[in-house]
């Protein structure tokens, strides 16, 4: 059942940041079960920045760091944060 909620919450993360420009800002989702922040920005500016989830946060590292065996011809990187609260 988690693999099948994971592979959903994935495919709507992508419906939404489908329609995203580069660098705008972060699309926020939220739900009782699910918080999701969806970013879509190219891969001079992914790195050095904070993404907030509800009371949560993630910092990412330097794009040289995050990237260094990505391939040279992307033109755009899409994060995905999630914050998942169990239930039952």
């Amino acid at each position: 059942m988690a693999k099948k909620a994971f592979k959903l919450i994935g495919i709507v993360a992508e419906s939404l940041l489908s329609n995203k420009k580069l660098n705008e800002e972060p699309i926020q989702l939220e739900t009782k079960n699910l918080n999701m922040v969806l970013v879509r920005k190219t891969p001079k500016n992914v790195g050095n920045h904070t993404v907030n989830v509800g009371h949560s946060k993630v910092d990412f590292p330097p794009s040289s760091l995050l990237l260094r065996n990505l391939q040279a011809n992307s033109s755009f990187i899409d994060t995905q944060v999630r914050k998942i609260f169990a239930c039952c």
